[in-house]
């Protein structure tokens, strides 16, 4: 089986079990991504037992990401895929700086994306 199809598909289930399952007490989150909304609302400081700390949006973004991922291994091929997966990591390092948790949980994504982008998909 090829490398890249396994790394992705383990690269597609780690984003969605740190975004959606993961819990813990901990949170990383600042005061500043305290949102109104409960869509987008980000658990802060210390919990009594473990949650997840990544809000609503979190969740629900995490298996656009993972299906991202997965149907990408289709198409690597192309030439705009490189493009497209890179303008998707920009994104979704921008819109995560709203929790720190979520940051701190896809660094093992970024880090994958950079090496996989930068090889031309050639893991």
């Amino acid at each position: 089986m090829n490398r890249f199809l396994v790394a992705s598909i383990i690269e597609a289930i780690y984003v969605v079990f740190m975004l959606n399952y993961f819990k813990t007490k901990y949170s990383f989150a600042h005061p500043l991504s305290n949102f109104d909304n409960s869509y987008f609302k980000h658990p802060i400081g210390i919990s009594p037992e473990p949650i997840s700390n990544i809000c609503e949006f979190g969740h629900n973004m995490s298996w656009v990401l993972a299906l991202f991922i997965l149907l990408r291994i289709c198409v690597t091929k192309n030439k705009i895929m490189k493009h497209v997966s890179t303008i998707v990591l920009i994104i979704v390092a921008t819109v995560s700086l709203l929790n720190i948790n979520a940051v701190i949980y896809l660094i093992p994504y970024f880090i994958y994306e950079i090496v996989v982008i930068k090889n031309n998909f050639r893991v």
